[in-house]
């Protein structure tokens, strides 16, 4: 089985160039790009934007997904989905072993 994966990385947000001309714009004078903090998981999933978040709303959201993940790990229609075969070793005999 997979091991739990939650972690936060810098996704590049695109801006218009409308919003970009407008002379109020926060942050886009400079020519900086922005970018915003996006959960990822292991399995390939979309994460959550986590720009309004306080420390314990992320947390929470941490929590949440692993209280998913343990539910889908412990469930036995699930076992296909989960299971890892890189953590496989196979045998002399060409048998699959965990």
């Amino acid at each position: 089985m997979r091991d739990f994966v939650y972690g936060v990385r810098a996704q590049k947000q695109s801006v218009s160039d409308y919003f970009q001309d407008e002379n109020n714009s926060p942050d886009l004078d400079d020519g900086r790009t922005p970018y915003i903090p996006i959960s990822y998981f292991n399995d390939g999933r979309d994460g959550n934007d986590l720009q309004y978040m306080n420390t314990q709303e992320i947390i929470i959201d941490a929590i949440r997904e692993y209280e998913r993940y343990i539910g889908i790990a412990m469930d036995a229609e699930n076992r296909l989905l989960i299971r890892d075969i890189s953590r496989t070793t196979i045998r002399g005999n060409g048998k699959r072993v965990k």
